[in-house]
């Protein structure tokens, strides 16, 4: 998952596409995770992972 991220943000970051940035990317995670939590369709540890993963990754 990591690596996946990795490479979606490093071909943003090439395009130089001002439509889907970085930041635009950390905000759709965000929404993604929120919406795991709120209805409880995904387990906490997996939750938990992705949101390290994006620390790693995003910022």
């Amino acid at each position: 998952m990591e690596l996946l991220l990795q490479q979606i943000v490093f071909v943003l970051d090439v395009e130089g596409r001002d439509s889907f940035t970085t930041r635009k990317v950390a905000r759709w995670n965000n929404q993604c995770i929120h919406e795991m939590l709120r209805t409880g369709s995904v387990p906490l540890p997996v939750i938990e992972e992705l949101q390290r993963v994006a620390v790693r990754v995003l910022t």
